[in-house]
């Protein structure tokens, strides 16, 4: 959120309302028997600016980030159990999708580049996507989880944490982060880089949309090219 702002985004956070596959005491790493809600809890690191994901309009936005976390394989999709066979969050899956399709540009961190994959398996897009790579050290199994993504029939890309891997076609920005052995200065970097190419992909995506305007709308044209803070829509948080 703060490399987004510092490019100039106006960021709004959504999550869906449900509950969480379960809760783990990150001290312990083991599960406890609570109860939470995945809106709730996402509410946290967004100081309480957050709303339903129900209430996100795609064409209000110029890009979408999902910020990651394992979280994201037990409550937007069911990777972690099931993998790339598991279902998907229909709300999530729609939203994803809405932005790919209409070629508005998505970021991924670590393991929400397997949310991406499971959301586009339909559209036949030959989503370029990263988890990480064999070439350095990681918690994960890079090369299991790249194996799997490419079930969905997309095509795994080797990238160190602070690198980022960018479908020009599809307009994604992956970017493995924790998936591999890092340290906030390397996640940080990651995220930097990626950021830089959703302004990119962003500034790309809003000429494709001024061209397209038909007839000698130039009114439209020019209040999208003088408007320098564009509208993001992060979030989508797993709890």
């Amino acid at each position: 959120m703060l490399h987004l702002a510092r490019a100039g985004f106006a960021v709004s956070c959504f999550a869906p309302f449900m509950e969480q596959h379960d809760v783990v005491d990150h001290h312990t790493g083991n599960e406890v028997a609570e109860f939470r809600n995945v809106l709730i809890e996402s509410a946290r690191i967004s100081r309480g600016a957050i709303a339903p994901l129900t209430e996100l309009n795609e064409a209000d936005f110029d890009c979408l980030v999902l910020p990651g976390g394992f979280g994201v394989a037990k409550n937007f999709t069911k990777w972690a159990f099931l993998g790339a066979s598991g279902g998907i969050h229909p709300l999530v899956r729609d939203v994803i999708r809405a932005f790919v399709s209409s070629h508005r540009p998505v970021m991924a961190l670590g393991m929400a580049s397997t949310t991406v994959a499971k959301a586009v398996q339909s559209l036949d897009c030959s989503a370029r996507l990263t988890v990480g790579s064999t070439e350095a050290s990681s918690p994960s199994s890079i090369l299991e989880i790249a194996s799997i993504l490419e079930s969905t029939g997309a095509h795994h890309i080797p990238c160190l944490a602070d690198e980022a891997c960018v479908d020009e076609d599809n307009r994604i920005v992956t970017i493995p982060c924790y998936m591999m052995e890092t340290d906030i200065l390397g996640v940080e970097r990651g995220i930097e880089a990626g950021v830089r190419e959703i302004v990119r992909l962003s500034d790309a995506a809003a000429v494709s949309r001024i061209t397209a305007i038909p007839g000698d709308d130039i009114s439209q044209a020019d209040s999208v090219q003088e408007n320098p803070e564009t509208d993001i829509a992060t979030a989508l948080g797993e709890g």
